[in-house]
Order: structure tokens, then C-alpha cells, then sequence
């Protein structure tokens, strides 16, 4: 009974002691992959007492429903990502490359332009009794989420859904080398061969040169169009965008190192990597249940993920896999968004499927960057698990923490890295090199014009 009341105090003291905040989380990309991150994230703010409103594309597929959520509308970003975004034929044909950062930049800052003009978005700027101690913005290749904070005039946070990369570190730090680190749409596995670390560095300066030089003038135009009137109307500063897009206290990102590479960090990027995942894993369907338990060698999911549609793929393609997948001695369940006629006794199709009750049993799965990683260290997995558990808090909890940390601190600045106020050239000793370089060049304009002097003078030695 004694340890039962300490348990309870001490409960009811952690609730006394945690103050309830106001957070505006943007979450505006229509793929179901970002709104399960999303969604997780809220979940994890809520419950831990916090106001939460909620940009969300989500509002017609999902129910929200808590006294501390808010919704703004931004569904109609749903009609941006067409199908012709995610043809998987004109990404094998080459017409969509994905692998482009400059077309990356140009559809996100296309998306980030269609949710500050949305009309939701856009009372809801407007609006004088908004207030809020942080802002959450999702990062997807694009830096005008940013201009929120110039509104609501409080702390910014990036969340990043990927592995740390270069695209999102320049936003708090310093790009990472691209000599060890990969670019976030290559997806190289370092330690590279030189024909890929060239390739990281043009890909690298080919994105800086565009974020640097070329989005800004399209970014900036909205900023003016959308955001300008809205301050100047409320009487606000009218900070310059170049300003609010490197104003940011904090990166969350949903990494782990013991999933990627451990590349060094600023102190303001944190890893939260895994607080999506539900840890009272739901029982799988009965048919799918009945399915795992009677694969006695095993199962292998094939799925292209959210946006990607297995029914797109080419006819000979899914004939081919078929083949292959024929061929196993494994049970294997296909995600397809429709019914396959002659399929091998081995394969099952599903048009869904509770992934994460289904990783338990799998000997395979399909991503890729995840296979590059893993599977070449599979007598290592159960190792990366300790080192994946053994943390100071879960997830969940880092993930609140950090958020409570920057809005307590008032924008944690003194996390902010001192690499922000140096430039490019510097970082680089690009100055230096150019001294050099221009030394040299002074030493070999002198040593020319002293052997020019001793060769113009010898024929009149010689006549004398």
C-alpha cells in the first residue's frame, strides 16, 4: 500500500509540475506516411498536456477528436499530389527524377506556396487571439514554414522526417561533408568509392547553389504576398525572410544512430526516430494471423509504400515478380491496391496491411535505404535493438522534452551554433586557399620576370 502511494504522488507530481503549452504543429504534406508522423507527434503533445493546433491536409480520411486539438483545413493539398506526382511509369521512364534536388525544391516550394494561400491558412494567420510558445513545422526540401514564427512571433522548430542530411543542417549548423554523409535523394552508404563522393559534392553544391541564389527569390515572393500584409495589418516587424528562415532553435529528427551513420552533430539537432511507433502493438486480423502462423518458413511484405502504387507498375513487371516471388520457399504478402489473377500458392495480396504487427514475423522487408543498412549486418540486429532501447527516455518522451526545453529556454540560444554566422568561403578556407593561390601566382610572375631579365641580358654579355 506504501508503494502504491509514492507511485501515485509521485504521478500526481509529475502532472502539477508539467506546464501546459500552446504548440502549432504544420503537418500540411497529403501523404500518409507524413500524416502518421504527424498524427504520432500530436498524440505524444497531448498527451502530455499541451494545446495543440493542427495544420493537417487529413481532416476528410481521419477523425480528430480531443477538447486540447485544433484543425486547420488544408485538404486541398490533397489535389497537388495527383497521381502523375507518383506514376511509377514516368518515374522508371525518367520523365519524374525524383533524384533531382532541383525539382525536389521546386514541388515542395510549390505545396508550402498552395498551404499559405489557403484560405484556412489564411484566416487563421489573420486571426489576433492565435497565440502560441512554439511552432512545429515539418521540413520537406522547403524553408517557408518558417515565416510562421514572424505571426505568432515565438520559437520555430524544424522536424525533419529523414536521416540527418545536408538540406536540413544548413538550416541550424553547417551542411554536412559530403564526403562521408549522403544526400538525402541518392541515397549512397558511406564509405563511398570516389566516383561517389564526387558525386555527393555536385549534388551538395548543386542543391546550395539553388538555396542560396535561386529559391529565395520565389520563396521570398510569396513571404511578401501571403505573409507581409497580414504583419504590417497587425502592426508586427516585418523581419527579413533570409533572417526567418535560419532563426530556427531546434531540429527534430526522426533518426536514430543506430540506424544510420554517426556523423557528427550540433547540439540543437535531436534524434526522436521510433516515437511513431505504438508500443501496444495491435493483434493482427485473423486471416493474417492464420496466414503467419502457418508459414512455417517464414514471411516476406512487399509493399511500395503510401505513395507509390504496386497496380502502376508495368505488366511485365508485376509478371516478373510474380516469378520471382513464385520461386520462394517463403509466404509472401503483396500490398495491391487490386486483385491479381494466377497467383503462386506462396502469395497472398492485401490492399492493407498493419505493417507494424506484421514486422515481428518478416525476414524481409522492401525499402531500400533500410536494406543497404541492414541487411548486410543481419547477426548484428539484435545488438542495434539494446543500443536502440538503451536510451535515457523513449522517443515519445525526448520528443517532449526537447519541445518544453526550447519553449522554457525561449528559444534555446544557447544552442545555436556559431556556424550560422560563418559563411560558406570561410567554413572552407576558401579566402585562405585564394590567398594562396594568389601568392603563388605573385612568386611566379616575380621568378618569370627575374629569369626574363638574365635571358634578355646574356646576348649582350656575349658580345662584349
Amino acid at each position: 500500500m506504501a508503494d502504491l502511494k509514492s507511485v501515485l504522488f509521485g504521478v500526481l507530481l509529475m502532472f502539477c509540475s508539467c506546464e501546459a503549452y500552446k504548440i502549432l504543429a504544420i503537418f500540411p504534406v497529403p501523404s500518409t506516411s507524413h500524416g502518421i508522423l504527424g498524427d504520432n507527434m500530436i498524440k505524444h503533445l497531448l498527451n502530455a498536456g499541451h494545446e495543440v493546433t493542427y495544420i493537417t491536409p487529413f481532416i476528410k480520411t481521419k477523425k480528430y477528436n480531443h477538447p486540447n486539438l485544433k484543425i486547420v483545413d488544408v485538404s486541398a493539398n490533397e489535389e497537388y499530389f495527383d497521381e502523375s506526382l507518383t506514376d511509377i511509369k514516368m518515374i522508371m521512364s525518367g520523365a519524374l527524377d525524383y533524384k533531382d534536388p532541383v525539382l525536389m525544391a521546386q514541388l515542395t516550394i510549390m505545396l508550402a506556396t498552395t498551404t499559405l494561400g489557403n484560405p484556412n491558412v489564411h484566416s487563421f494567420l489573420k486571426d489576433p487571439n492565435q497565440q502560441f510558445d512554439v511552432i512545429i513545422g515539418e521540413y520537406m526540401f522547403s524553408d517557408m514554414y518558417s515565416v510562421f514564427q514572424a505571426v505568432f512571433q515565438c520559437p520555430f522548430i524544424w522536424f525533419s522526417t529523414i536521416q540527418p542530411h545536408w538540406g536540413i543542417l544548413k538550416m541550424v549548423h553547417a551542411p554536412l561533408n559530403p564526403s562521408y554523409n549522403s544526400d538525402y535523394i541518392i541515397g549512397n552508404v558511406a564509405p563511398f568509392t570516389f566516383k561517389e563522393r564526387v558525386q555527393e559534392l555536385w549534388y551538395q553544391l548543386k542543391g546550395l547553389f539553388y538555396h542560396k541564389y535561386i529559391n529565395p527569390e520565389q520563396e521570398d515572393k510569396v513571404y511578401q504576398e501571403h505573409v507581409v500584409p497580414i504583419l504590417r495589418a497587425q502592426g508586427k516587424p516585418v523581419p527579413n525572410y533570409e533572417e526567418l528562415k535560419y532563426n530556427a532553435s531546434l531540429v527534430l529528427g526522426n533518426s536514430q544512430v543506430v540506424f544510420g551513420n554517426a556523423v557528427p552533430l550540433p547540439p540543437n539537432y535531436q534524434h526522436i526516430g521510433g516515437f511513431h511507433i505504438d508500443e501496444d502493438v495491435k493483434p493482427l486480423p485473423e486471416d493474417l494471423k492464420k496466414l503467419m502462423d502457418n508459414a512455417k518458413n517464414g514471411v516476406i511484405y512487399f509493399s511500395l509504400g503510401s505513395n507509390i502504387r504496386s497496380k502502376d507498375l508495368p505488366d511485365s513487371m508485376k509478371e516478373g515478380l510474380l516469378e520471382i516471388f513464385g520461386k520462394l520457399k517463403q509466404t509472401v504478402i503483396w500490398k495491391f491496391e487490386e486483385n491479381l489473377d494466377k497467383t503462386p500458392k506462396n502469395v497472398h495480396i492485401v490492399q492493407w496491411a498493419p505493417q507494424q504487427s506484421l514486422l515481428g514475423k518478416l525476414k524481409c522487408n522492401d525499402n531500400y535505404i533500410n536494406g543497404l543498412y541492414i541487411y548486410r549486418y543481419t547477426a548484428k540486429i539484435k545488438e542495434i535493438s539494446v543500443a536502440y532501447h538503451h536510451s535515457p527516455m523513449k522517443p515519445g518522451e525526448a520528443l517532449n522534452f526537447w519541445v518544453e526545453h526550447v519553449v522554457r529556454t525561449r528559444g534555446a540560444p544557447h544552442l545555436r551554433s556559431v556556424a550560422l554566422q560563418v559563411p560558406l568561403y570561410q567554413q572552407a578556407y576558401l579566402d585562405l586557399l585564394a590567398v594562396i593561390l594568389a601568392a603563388v601566382a605573385v612568386i611566379l610572375l616575380v621568378v618569370k620576370r627575374i629569369l626574363s631579365l638574365f635571358t634578355s641580358e646574356s646576348p649582350k654579355l656575349k658580345r662584349n
